[in-house]
């Protein structure tokens, strides 16, 4: 593969991204000291009539339990394989199979992984990649991810970063990269 110039980013778009880093960056540190802690409280023991009583709720469908995944663009079955998923959203997006994964730069091992070993679980970068490739939302990257195990957190900056690109449609990977680089991340896409 030829390496690329990594393409020159804009004040404006640099100065965006800070802005926005600042806004929705919370370190771990941060989050731990304004969690407040819980106070211990000395066990109490009840008698039979003074039992609290537990409040349980009406039992639901794991669809309504999820909420409404429909207005996201894609229905979420809740126990469908993440590789069926991928192939649904790659026909949604009206892409070839070989167009996504070389556009996610996926290796083609990695993509018989997924749609052939049925335990095979593939890792955030490369979930984040597919998503990236398919120019899915910010919320629709939140589903595919969830639907593997994963989340975008906010405690760290990688994720905050792709949070951003996300949430403005930049989906190019040379600026994303850069993006990454910048702000000493490791990069999605290239070898740094």
């Amino acid at each position: 593969m030829l390496r690329q110039k990594a393409p020159r980013l804009t004040d404006g778009l640099l100065a965006d991204l800070r802005r926005y880093i600042d806004a929705h960056y919370l370190p771990l540190e941060e989050q731990r000291a304004a969690a407040p802690r819980p106070k211990k409280s000395r066990r109490r023991s009840f008698d039979a009539e003074e039992q609290p009583q537990a409040q349980y709720a009406a039992p639901c469908s794991p669809s309504a339990a999820l909420g409404d995944t429909a207005s996201l663009g894609f229905d979420l079955h809740v126990d469908e394989p993440f590789s069926l998923k991928l192939l649904r959203l790659i026909d949604r997006k009206g892409m070839r199979d070989v167009a996504c994964y070389k556009k996610a730069n996926v290796s083609r091992q990695t993509w018989y992984k997924i749609m052939n070993e049925s335990g095979y679980r593939p890792n955030k970068k490369t979930v984040l990649s597919f998503a990236l490739a398919l120019e899915l939302t910010l919320e629709e990257t939140q589903t595919l991810l969830e639907s593997v195990g994963f989340v975008l957190s906010q405690s760290s900056l990688f994720d905050v970063i792709l949070m951003y690109c996300l949430s403005h449609g930049i989906y190019d990977a040379a600026t994303i990269d850069a993006m990454l680089f910048q702000h000493d991340q490791e990069t999605l896409f290239s070898k740094a």
